[in-house]
């Protein structure tokens, strides 16, 4: 089992998913802390500065990343991503609305930890949780 999910981050720039999204996550009291960023520039510099990452305290933080955002999308977080070494603290959860074969399959060549098709619910977040060790 993985440390105490310490985090959940969305990064998503759909106010009104993350709204809903964050409720939901919030509800379940599955972490000690749910963050919104809106695009994945201000994940990687959310992650950098999380005392997880930035101090080494114990815990991990759970990313619901979107995939289509302004400024630095889904694909772009993951590139930098991969770059750095926070794969035992930090796990990658894809969100997609999209149905696109080339967005699955470019997906395919990233390490996400798994794959949430909006809209989700608490049932799908919970067996998702479970199936991966998170808590």
């Amino acid at each position: 089992m993985k440390d105490k999910l310490t985090t959940i981050l969305l990064v998503d720039d759909d106010e009104i998913s993350n709204f809903i999204t964050e409720s939901l996550i919030s509800e379940m009291n599955i972490a000690r802390d749910v963050s919104v960023v809106t695009d994945g520039r201000q994940a990687l510099d959310y992650i950098r500065a999380h005392p997880v990452i930035k101090d080494g305290e114990k815990g991990h933080i759970l990313v619901l990343l979107d995939l289509n955002m302004p400024v630095m999308d889904g694909f772009e977080f993951m590139e930098e991503y991969q770059q750095q070494n926070w794969t035992n603290k930090v796990s990658i959860v894809m969100l997609t609305s999209s149905s696109n074969p080339k967005d699955m399959s470019k997906a395919k060549s990233f390490e996400f930890a798994g794959y949430l098709q909006k809209p989700f619910s608490q049932d799908d977040i919970q067996k998702l949780i479970v199936s991966r060790d998170f808590i």
